[in-house]
């Protein structure tokens, strides 16, 4: 009996190892870049103006040119504004954003993240004024980053540079030579590539990437250098290091890599990432943040590479990468972030469940046993 006992057990736990997932299979083979452009309406800033008391005319004529520029009035925006006067009694959110902004003078532009981003507080803030506005806005990185992705790239990988200028010629130098080297390597998903018709599309076979460089230093990228560093927790603390944020979709920055995580297969993993099978509906389920930029999005579109009939139920991981993690090397912190959340949820799913049949089995077992 004893023997018997053994051998369900054994049998039970080997039934559960095989239900953990070897290449995990998706049900859309539509790439994670293509569908997100297509599909994942971009989320919403917040500009607010905070003011005491009436504005003069050349604060209203910024204030005015903001809401004409604004989501209300122009589609291709991402940002609303609210403005607010302290003078009337402010309670609530804005209350506690005001306070915590520590008495700047006024009146005052602050941008705020989308609500589905990580931070709510202030990611930028300075004087009101035209100049203010229009960097809040727009910038040149920003319209080189949506003309490459409009243009078909998968990723547009912007690399903000640290404080040494050696370093950051060294980190540029070897990101383009692995994003040179991802683009002959990678292929868009052998499901893809057989079911579709490439031509019919306007699409190849691999994907192209782009390099990005953005100085902190710069006034007219100061606002997005900031959308950038409030993207995820933590960040600040690598500000004197090469960062890198790859950025696909509608301008969503995927995460950051910082200093010594700038490596081989941690950015082959983002590459891996944009362009490996998208079978997600939900956005928010995904990982990263939004940039605020202005771009008619749907223009670039053109034929849709998605299958209507085909069920979307979660985001594909990564294809395999090679054993070798060639690094760009230099003394310095390790990344800020690099790990696969993705592969990581699913790994977690699958213990729980082999314990799960497991625990069941012996429970099968015990009770058979008092039976008799």
């Amino acid at each position: 009996m004893k023997m018997n006992r053994i051998n369900v057990v054994c049998l039970a736990i080997c039934i559960s190892f095989l239900m953990l997932p070897g290449e995990p299979v998706s049900a859309c083979d539509v790439p994670v870049f293509r569908y997100a452009m297509e599909r994942w309406h971009v989320d919403v800033y917040e500009i607010v103006v905070f003011h005491d008391g009436p504005l003069n005319a050349e604060d209203t004529s910024t204030v005015s040119w903001l809401l004409q520029q604004s989501y209300e009035n122009n589609p291709s925006a991402n940002f609303l504004v609210t403005v607010v006067d302290l003078s009337t009694g402010v309670d609530g959110s804005m209350r506690a954003l005001w306070e915590s902004l520590d008495s700047p003078g006024l009146p005052l532009l602050v941008v705020r993240q989308p609500e589905s981003g990580m931070y709510r507080g202030s990611v930028w803030s300075g004087s009101l004024s035209m100049d203010s506005a229009r960097k809040i806005v727009d910038s040149p990185a920003r319209r080189e980053i949506a003309k490459r992705l409009m243009d078909g790239d998968a990723a547009g990988f912007v690399l903000i540079a640290g404080g040494n200028p050696s370093h950051d010629d060294e980190a540029a130098k070897f990101v383009r030579e692995q994003l040179s080297m991802a683009e002959d390597e990678l292929t868009l998903s052998p499901q893809f590539l057989e079911r579709t018709d490439l031509d019919e599309l306007g699409a190849k076979p691999t994907p192209d990437f782009s390099l990005i460089r953005l100085s902190r230093n710069d006034p007219a990228e100061e606002v997005f250098v900031d959308m950038l560093m409030y993207s995820e927790p933590g960040l600040f603390e690598y500000q004197e290091d090469p960062m890198l944020f790859p950025v696909f979709g509608r301008g969503r920055a995927l995460y950051a890599l910082a200093g010594r995580g700038i490596t081989r297969d941690n950015i082959y993993a983002a590459c891996e990432v944009t362009i490996g099978p998208c079978s997600c509906t939900v956005k928010d389920g995904n990982p990263g943040v939004d940039m605020l930029i202005v771009a008619d999005w749907n223009v670039s579109i053109g034929k849709s590479w998605i299958d209507e009939d085909i069920p979307l139920v979660g985001l594909g991981t990564m294809a395999g990468r090679s054993e070798d993690n060639e690094s760009w090397n230099f003394n310095t912190v390790d990344s800020a972030n690099t790990s696969n959340i993705l592969q990581g949820n699913i790994v977690t799913v699958s213990i729980a469940t082999v314990l799960i049949v497991m625990i069941l089995s012996i429970l099968v077992v015990i009770r058979s046993e008092k039976k008799k």
